[in-house]
């Protein structure tokens, strides 16, 4: 298999306060290929998570992350994006007024109404029901599949997940 990541004796701290918060993590992730990275509370999962999408709040110190054979350790969070990375945060962001359909084709305006149905059913929501809801109605659990569908419609070639389980 091809490989689509490689992190390379990542070292990261707070950005603020300069506190260092994970030392010489290496791992490389395989195209086609789920991953689960497990442990207890405070471990640092999540930080992994933001430092890969390049969430400003976290400082690479030393190491590096290369996605698709190209070194993004210092590219903004916008455009890794643009090369296809996604991140589904841990709480799903509430927004007022907007409705499932319109937060689903922000990211993807080609995507047709056929693949927004197929996904939602994928993931156990009636495009029926949920495609005119606005987002602040929805339950927590339904608010996170919601952005695991938004994910999905954006196509990304890596999906990292924290928290998929949440809410």
């Amino acid at each position: 298999m091809k490989k689509i990541l490689e992190v390379k004796n990542l070292s990261v701290e707070l950005r603020e306060s300069r506190k260092r918060i994970m030392e010489d993590v290496s791992f490389k992730v395989e195209e086609g290929s789920i991953y689960v990275l497990i442990g207890p509370n405070g471990a640092g999962k999540s930080t992994l998570a933001y430092t890969l999408m390049g969430i400003p709040r976290f400082k690479v110190i030393s190491g590096k992350i290369i996605f698709r054979n190209r070194d993004i350790t210092y590219l903004p969070t916008a455009k890794r994006a643009k090369l296809g990375m996604s991140l589904a945060f841990q709480e799903p962001a509430r927004f007022e007024g907007i409705k499932v359909e319109d937060f689903l084709k922000a990211g993807n305006r080609n995507i047709s109404a056929r693949e927004l149905e197929e996904i939602l059913s994928m993931l156990n929501l009636s495009p029926e029901k949920f495609l005119s809801r606005e987002i602040s109605t929805l339950s927590g659990g339904e608010r996170k599949r919601v952005e695991l569908a938004s994910l999905v419609a954006l196509k990304p070639i890596l999906m990292i997940l924290d928290e998929p389980d949440a809410g």
